[in-house]
């Protein structure tokens, strides 16, 4: 995948202090500050196997607060090594068709030696349901109900069609339209 050039991809504004970053009649105020690599863990599609990806992201420095932030493509999710298909797949097979934890590791982890904890349930789909990365309104009840809540707000935002589509590919794809 080819990286795209520093102004293709420059923010509108700055996330810290909300300045614009081309404001008229007046210098560029966030400037290209680098490339980072970050991981991406998870399948690249509802069906795929688990894969660890290394993607190339672009910083840039508000000249006015000095916030440096990262513009991430579509479906990469802030502060997360998991892709976020790959985190609606886990929690739609988890609460929605009820596999087992470890089954659904299996299924979305790229990282089979796992530990004797590991081997009862997987402690990421219980941060995921605690704290999704959508907007969901977290209701009451356990880990399952609120990765329920969260599976159905996705697939409600799914392009896919129920009748041609599984219930994992169209969380899946509901996800990777996200920002």
């Amino acid at each position: 995948m080819q990286l795209p050039s520093v102004g293709a991809v420059r923010p509108s504004h700055c996330p810290g202090c909300g300045v614009a970053s081309r404001p008229v009649g007046r210098a560029l105020v966030l400037h290209g500050h680098g490339v980072r690599t970050r991981q991406q863990l998870g399948p690249r599609t509802a069906k795929g196997a688990p894969t660890v990806l290394v993607l190339t992201v672009r910083r840039y420095q508000c000249q006015d607060c000095g916030c440096v932030c990262q513009v991430l493509p579509r479906g990469v999710l802030p502060r997360k090594h998991y892709s976020g298909g790959a985190i609606a797949l886990a929690l739609a097979l988890w609460a929605y068709l009820r596999q087992p934890a470890p089954a659904v590791r299996a299924r979305v982890s790229p990282f089979k030696r796992i530990g004797p904890s590991a081997m009862r349930g997987w402690h990421s789909l219980l941060r995921w349901s605690r704290g999704p990365p959508w907007p969901v309104e977290s209701g009451q009840g356990g880990p399952r109900v609120r990765a329920l809540e969260v599976a159905r707000y996705l697939l409600a935002l799914s392009p896919l069609t129920a009748a041609e589509h599984s219930v994992a590919a169209r969380a899946f794809a509901a996800a990777q339209q996200t920002r």
